[in-house]
């Protein structure tokens, strides 16, 4: 009898020690720094997720904000979230821990490095402070005292310490993960040089009274600049601070056209106007991604000097709807992408053009870029894209007019070299 007893006795001590190690809560990384910090963000959960289960931001939030009724069956006992300022000649890492309270439960601040890594003695103090807020391991469980008395009696067994899962917050009060303080920049700006090429091709062109110049420009070079401004960078909504303004422009210095059979028909010049508004959403997944929606109002043109017979200008203009995507790599790089259609509601000179190549017709574009930016300080870096932009027509035959074709494509290919600024 008492061997009976003292399996049923460790049964029930196995039992209630995996009933509590399956209750440990855990917690969850929300917002750090911007997109610059991907390194800082991985250190963190290397630190703190290695020895608990982390549960990702995105399964315990909506539309970046804390919800209780995702984190509570997933055993989250709190959210850490925090910000990167610039502190006199270094820079420092605010850090916040939250409880499904309207306050922080325990803040952190630390300096960092000139990597824009902590510490390991810091690692260390939050490692051991957020182990006491969480929970950490649950405590063992002392091995019931087996009584044998005169008379065989039932074994006493205390109840297994079970922690109680995370209480949801009433519905009328949601808890909102704050933005890092800093974390958005107000105002950015690019400057840099753009170097191109250019090609004007015809789909079904025929004879008629005047032959249609096709050509091909292989080198441009000019200015592109670029500004952005965040008038809600700083304030209380996390959604609404990535919503901006911004203007681009780029222009060429003139340089020689020459038509397909090499004879040089004039000087060409290039220039691109866009003007909109965009917003930056906060940092998706694991993988820190931002997405950068934005519509616009854009120009884009090309005009010879002097005018040449069979040589169209391109007067473009219309709105244009794109997306761009950033990705932070490991160490100081991010992977940039970006794609974008154009609508040109006016498209002069091949359609309705003065003087009017072609009657009718209509005119849209598709823009593809793709590149990698090398953070050179905080608020600065070098960024490298490869562009393209296919300009497409559909044209109206007029049979008696002195053009006649099908469509036509101009072709842009190039790159760009900018030096971007956050403030």
């Amino acid at each position: 009898m008492s061997a009976w007893r003292r399996r049923i006795g460790a049964f029930l001590l196995l039992a209630g020690v995996s009933l509590a190690a399956q209750a440990a809560p855990s917690l969850s990384i929300g917002p750090v720094g911007t997109s610059h910090d991907g390194a800082l963000v991985h250190q963190l959960e290397r630190a703190l997720c290695s020895a608990k289960d982390c549960q990702p931001w995105a399964k315990v939030s909506t539309r970046g904000v804390l919800d209780l009724k995702k984190a509570g069956p997933l055993q989250v006992k709190g959210v850490l979230t925090g910000s990167v300022a610039r502190k006199g000649a270094g820079r420092q890492l605010s850090l916040s821990f939250f409880t499904g309270k309207a306050l922080a439960t325990r803040t952190w601040t630390f300096p960092l490095d000139a990597s824009g890594l902590l510490a390991p003695a810091a690692v260390r103090q939050l490692q051991t402070e957020l182990r006491a807020l969480v929970g950490g391991q649950p405590p063992p469980v002392k091995a019931p005292e087996l009584v044998t008395p005169a008379r065989p009696a039932p074994v006493v067994v205390p109840a297994p310490a079970v922690r109680p899962p995370l209480a949801p917050a009433p519905a009328a009060e949601p808890v909102v993960a704050p933005a890092p303080v800093g974390g958005r920049p107000l105002v950015a700006a690019e400057l840099g040089l753009r170097l191109a090429s250019r090609t004007l091709a015809y789909q079904g062109a025929r004879p008629a009274g005047a032959r249609l110049l096709a050509f091909d420009v292989p080198l441009v070079s000019g200015p592109v600049l670029r500004a952005e401004l965040y008038p809600l960078a700083h304030g209380d909504g996390v959604l609404l601070q990535g919503l901006g303004l911004f203007v681009g422009y780029a222009r060429t210095f003139a340089v020689d056209t020459k038509a397909q059979d090499g004879a040089v028909v004039g000087d060409t010049t290039f220039t691109r106007l866009e003007a909109g508004v965009l917003w930056r959403t906060p940092p998706l997944g694991s993988w820190r991604l931002t997405l950068v929606p934005a519509l616009s109002y854009q120009r884009h043109s090309a005009t010879s000097s002097p005018l040449v017979p069979g040589l169209p200008d391109a007067e473009l203009a219309g709105l244009g709807l794109a997306v761009g995507a950033e990705a932070p790599l490991p160490g100081r790089l991010m992977l940039l992408a970006g794609l974008g259609y154009v609508a040109w509601s006016t498209a002069r000179d091949l359609v309705s053009g003065s003087p009017a190549f072609f009657p009718g017709g209509s005119a849209s574009a598709v823009d593809l870029e793709a590149g990698l930016a090398v953070a050179l300080g905080r608020r600065l870096s070098l960024r490298g894209l490869l562009e393209a932009r296919l300009i497409r027509y559909s044209l109206e035959p007029d049979p008696s007019g002195a053009y006649v074709a099908d469509g036509a494509s101009d072709t842009n290919l190039g790159a760009r070299v900018l030096l971007h600024g956050e403030y």
